[in-house]
């Protein structure tokens, strides 16, 4: 008889959450084994070339594992890569059943790890009630894959009137401090954060995750209350699950003459620029030559960008402004999803959220989709996709 335990496919999607950040440009994966009822072990995938989930939970039982049952959040691989399939690890395991939310997207498996685990006498249930929790899990996987370029959240602090800076430019703080604690975290889930020149001209920004600088000791989240598309990354992003990534990429979108070496951007070199020119400066022939600096075509920039950095690895970035790069990225279309933090202030003038941006009308307007929201104490969180899941998943 088979029984599937919907506790146990979560515990593995707190495990794939943990990872975010830290896998790229492989997909973050949980796996947990259950014997008799009862978890045996966990995994989560490891750094790029290092073990998948499934390999990591089954080590972890050894012998333990005959028998037993496979919960894991995406469908096994079934090509060699920087390591050997993980359908040869299950099927040699001794595991008897494994269950899956969604197939991978990735044409190399896209189906064949099912298959695969079938012919060699494994049961493979599909979770359809996590169905929609793998699609925004996969979302920056799913993307890389089909478009070639970085997965890219735009996350923004707004007035109710919605500016981000006020008429001299100054934004700090609009949001509260627990509105820029879920942002740090939302930090630590992403391989990049990008922002503009005039930001990093003004504040001087570290872009780091700091997540023991705030004090929410008096803010209690597990009350919070999401209205509308109840979203599992969400509830993963308000909880207490600890995170492993590394610190993000730095990116700046353009060079300026007035930078200077003692800025926090240029602390160390995990850091990239880039420009649609060169500048006749010593600084900008210094980072050139380290390769700091990564010059593009004018012509579908933005894209362009996002591509250069999948190149490299970065499978979802985290855009925080200012308003003129925001709207660029938006003009070309290429951001995938929102989070804006709404305080309750009014500016009545200032810097807008996408003040680059082309003016739409109510026939051109972008369209968002699963729309989240929540209280923050003061602030409201609105969190929304640019594309439906149907578009995103389309039953590989």
């Amino acid at each position: 008889m088979t029984i599937y335990n919907s506790t146990f496919m979560r515990k593995a999607f707190e495990t794939a959450f943990s990872r975010c950040g830290y896998t790229s440009p492989n997909p973050p994966v949980g796996a947990v084994l259950v014997k008799d009822g009862r978890i045996i072990s966990s995994g989560g995938t490891q750094v790029c070339g290092g073990d998948h989930a499934e390999v990591c939970a089954i080590n972890s039982a050894g012998e333990d594992s005959i028998g037993s049952e496979l919960y894991v959040t995406l469908e096994p691989c079934s090509h060699y890569g920087k390591t050997p399939p993980c359908t040869d690890k299950i099927i040699s395991s001794g595991i008897k059943r494994v269950y899956l939310p969604i197939f991978d997207c990735n044409p190399k498996v896209s189906g064949n790890g099912v298959r695969i685990l079938k012919e060699n006498g494994i049961d493979v249930i599909i979770a359809e009630d996590f169905k929609d929790y793998a699609i925004d899990m996969y979302r920056p996987f799913f993307t890389m894959i089909e478009k070639k370029r970085s997965y890219l959240i735009h996350k923004s602090a707004v007035t109710l009137d919605g500016f981000i800076a006020d008429v001299n430019g100054s934004s700090k703080w609009i949001s509260n401090e627990i509105s820029r604690y879920i942002s740090h975290r939302l930090r630590a889930l992403n391989d990049a954060v990008i922002v503009g020149k005039n930001t990093l001209l003004s504040d001087n920004p570290s872009l780091d995750v700091r997540l023991n600088d705030f004090d929410i000791s008096g803010f209690n989240f597990e009350n919070v209350l999401f209205s509308g598309y109840q979203n599992g990354i969400l509830s993963n992003l308000f909880s207490h699950n600890e995170l492993c990534s590394s610190q993000p990429l730095r990116v700046v979108i353009g060079f300026s003459e007035k930078y200077t070496r003692n800025m926090n951007f240029f602390r160390d070199n995990n850091f990239i620029i880039y420009e649609t020119k060169e500048y006749d400066t010593d600084f900008f022939s210094e980072l050139l030559k380290l390769g700091r600096i990564r010059i593009l075509p004018e012509k579908g920039y933005f894209e362009n960008i996002l591509s250069d950095l999948a190149s490299i690895g970065i499978m979802s970035a985290m855009l925080e402004g200012g308003g003129r790069v925001s709207g660029g990225f938006l003009n070309e279309d290429v951001i995938d999803e929102e989070y804006l933090f709404i305080a309750s202030k009014i500016f009545i003038d200032g810097q807008k959220v996408f003040s680059g941006s082309k003016a739409f009308n109510s026939q051109t307007n972008k369209k968002l989709f699963d729309l989240s929201s929540c209280s923050l104490n003061d602030d409201l969180l609105y969190h929304a996709y640019y594309r439906k899941r149907s578009d995103v998943y389309r039953n590989y």
